[in-house]
């Protein structure tokens, strides 16, 4: 597990994560997206080494099935 390449990932923001949703839309770090009925954010996991979508009940949606999730908002951007 590469804790350093974690919190520099975090840093970084809303980065593109060269994946889309179902619907086309580019997703970034830190990208709120719906999957199967429920809430996860877009962040890189230190143990898969990938972006994931994560959710506060600790499931996560791995980058494959990123694309079919729905885009709602990103959490940094400005």
């Amino acid at each position: 597990m590469n804790i350093s390449k974690f919190q520099q990932t975090l840093k970084q923001g809303a980065i593109p994560i060269n994946q889309q949703d179902r619907n086309g839309i580019g997703l970034r770090q830190f990208d709120e997206v719906h999957y199967q009925e429920g809430s996860y954010i877009i962040i890189w996991h230190p143990i898969e080494e990938e972006f994931v979508g994560s959710s506060a009940t600790g499931r996560c949606v791995s980058f494959s099935d990123l694309a079919n999730v729905t885009y709602v908002k990103n959490l940094k951007r400005k």
